[in-house]
């Protein structure tokens, strides 16, 4: 997810702490360390799924929300291609009522 300190990925998802690994970048990119990061998530931890969530009024795409959510389907798609066997989806959060679409 983006590093916004908006976003609490735990409250948006219903998550209880040691549920989720939680990595946070501007933008929610899926950048090279991301992906070497989540390989070992993957082959260390048994990670089987990731969530790649954008957010609404996001400043690193200028408050485009279609451009954050045109980022993060990107990213998933990025991560299915270099990590087959991890199921990677997307998402906008949107910071005025809390719902993930």
């Amino acid at each position: 997810t983006c590093m916004d300190a908006r976003i609490d990925p735990a409250q948006a998802f219903g998550l209880r702490p040691g549920e989720a690994h939680v990595m946070r970048n501007a933008g929610a990119i899926v950048t090279d360390d991301v992906l070497r990061s989540l390989a070992m998530a993957q082959q260390a931890l048994g990670v089987r799924g990731v969530h790649v969530i954008a957010h609404t009024d996001c400043a690193a795409f200028g408050g485009d929300d279609d451009a954050a959510m045109a980022e993060a389907v990107d990213g998933a798609g990025r991560i299915e291609a270099v990590l087959p066997n991890l199921r990677a989806r997307s998402g906008l959060l949107d910071l005025a009522t809390g719902s993930v679409r």
